[in-house]
């Protein structure tokens, strides 16, 4: 099933034309770096807030460095769960980006959704393993 999902994601997340793709609760990488492979982006990144995962990430990407596509940059930052759009900002165009947002059972948190919200990016791609969580989250997106 892993292979259909990450074909499913990366699918959506291209259909929008978008140049840059943020790949939010990244973890080791897994969207981010099947994104760079796909070669419609021109730049990737990844954030997380656990310096472990961003490490796990970033050797996930020197591994698979020959799969990547050359046209696109693929970059992992660690960031406070307060913070983690503040340096994206200056690095993409909010309107020609594509959000990943793969949370926990327990979904976004209000400041991530207060960030997500105020970035503004043109397309998001949601997955979840909660039903329960995803819907209440969809709310608060859809209501702003």
């Amino acid at each position: 099933m892993l292979p259909q999902l990450i074909n499913y994601v990366i699918t959506e997340a291209k259909s929008g034309g978008c140049t840059y793709l943020i790949d939010a609760y990244c973890g080791s990488g897994l969207f981010s770096l099947a994104a760079a492979a796909a070669s419609s982006f021109s730049a990737v990144i990844g954030l997380e807030v656990s310096p472990k995962a961003v490490e796990a990430a970033q050797r996930n990407a020197s591994a698979n460095h020959r799969r990547l596509s050359q046209a696109c940059t693929v970059e992992f930052l660690c960031g406070k769960v307060e913070a983690l759009f503040a340096e994206v900002q200056v690095k993409v165009v909010a309107r020609d980006t594509v959000v990943i947002i793969d949370p926990s059972r327990r979904g976004c948190d209000e400041s991530f959704l207060s960030q997500l919200i105020a970035f503004s990016p043109r397309k998001l791609v949601y997955v979840s393993c909660n039903p329960d969580t995803q819907a209440r989250d969809a709310k608060i997106l859809t209501s702003n």
